[in-house]
This record gives structure tokens, sequence and C-alpha cells, in this order.
């Protein structure tokens, strides 16, 4: 103002790049993506080079809560042919085989050979690790979408059995959320009633499930259904105090 200039900040996010938008690769539907910037060349080449300086003792990863070593890997992926990238991400899911962010490696290595049109060895990889969460919820959606429900139903069924017997009640219910979800889909109402009632009674209560479950039984059976319904909820709660 006191020069008569004034300034008008074009991307102050660096087109997505000061995000969490490319932490987990380059979405084909972005700018990065479809090249349709002059960030691309950066992303996988000089902010590659930098992110390689970092020391991995710096406490970064720390303070913007990311993985380096992953960040590094996705774009170092984007330099390399298809072939040389999938040897990496191999070589990335062995030396983390025991680490939580196991499924980011093998998320990418699915999406990879994808898009490489290696569809039968996608859905083999996905199997194949189908005891983590994340790539099991891959094979879910993936059923759902070709409106395969009951192979669908059954990858949740194991899910929240694998989630009981581990202990995960979060993993558990969001696998019987979901399994309630598929039975939306069908109309299936007999269905609803069951999971509407197993969740209200799972999470000690719940607005939301009582009203599903005030629309799914008939009116004249209401009262004694809720009388039970409140009994179970008291003797989960009971059970779960002393287990």
């Amino acid at each position: 103002a006191e020069n008569g200039v004034g300034l008008s900040v074009f991307s102050p996010l660096y087109q997505g790049f000061l995000t969490d938008r490319y932490l987990n690769g380059v979405p084909k539907d972005s700018r990065v993506g479809s090249g349709d910037t002059s960030i691309g060349s950066e992303l996988t080449e000089g902010m590659l080079k930098k992110l390689k300086g970092i020391p991995s003792n710096s406490g970064i990863c720390d303070y913007y809560d990311f993985d380096l070593d992953d960040l590094t890997l996705q774009l170092t992926i984007k330099t390399q042919s298809d072939e040389k990238a999938l040897e990496l991400i191999d070589e990335n899911i062995k030396k983390n085989a025991d680490s939580y962010n196991l499924y980011s490696f093998v998320t990418s290595k699915i999406q990879l050979l994808q898009k490489m049109n290696r569809m039968d060895e996608a859905d083999r990889t996905m199997d194949k690790y189908l005891y983590l969460p994340r790539i099991r919820q891959m094979a879910v959606d993936k059923a759902v979408m070709a409106k395969q429900y009951d192979d669908a139903i059954s990858l949740i069924t194991d899910g929240i059995a694998v989630a009981k017997k581990k202990g995960e009640w979060v993993t558990e219910r969001d696998w019987m959320e979901k399994l309630l979800h598929i039975y939306e889909l069908q109309n299936d109402t007999t269905a609803q009633a069951e999971m509407s009632r197993r969740l209200f009674v799972f999470v000690n209560g719940s607005l939301e499930y009582y009203q599903k479950l005030k629309k799914l039984i008939p009116a004249d059976k209401w009262k004694p259904y809720l009388q039970q319904l409140l009994n179970d909820t008291k003797m989960r709660d009971l059970d779960f105090g002393h287990s």
C-alpha cells in the first residue's frame, strides 16, 4: 500500500502440495496427475531430492504427522517404470511386514497392478492381505460396486470375527455398520432390524439405531421388543464390566 502496489496470492497451498493430498501418491484426477500443472516434475524429481536430504531423525515426521519413508517411496515410484516401481513396492512390503503402515504399500501394489491391467494378480494380492482391515475394505468396496453382496457380506462377517478375536471393538463396530449398509442396499428389512439391534446393544444404546428400529419393528410389537432390547443392553454392559 505504501508504494501503491497490491498483491494477489495465487495457489497459497501450492496446488495441494502443502496439504496431505499427495502423501499417498498422486491421484489420477488431480492437476498433477493429469499433467495440467508445472508442479508435476517437482513432485517426482525436485521434491524427491529435497526429501532424501532430510535426516531420518529430524523429527519432521512427528511434527507433520506423515511417514517420510512412505512419501519418498511414493515419489520414487513416480520416476520409475511400472515394473521397476512394482519391484520397489515389493521390497518395501517385505521390509515393512510388521509395520503399522504395511497396508499403504499393499494398497500401492494393488493400485499399480490394476493400472497395469494385471487384475488377477491384484485380486490375489488383495486376498493375501485381507487380514489388514483397509485391504479387506478394498475387497468389500469392490464386491459392493459389482453388486456382489453375498461376497461382501462374507468378507465383512469374517472381518467381524477377526476383530472380535483381537479385541478390536472399534473395527468390529465399523464392520457391523458396513454390514447394515449392505442390508439397506438390499432392502432386507429383517436383516436391517437384526443388525440395528446388535449395534444398539454393542454401543450400549444409540439414538440412531433406536430410530432405525422404531421404523422397522411393527408398532404392535414395539413395546415388548424395546423392553427386551434394553434388557439385552444392560446384560452386555454387565458382561463387559466383568470381563
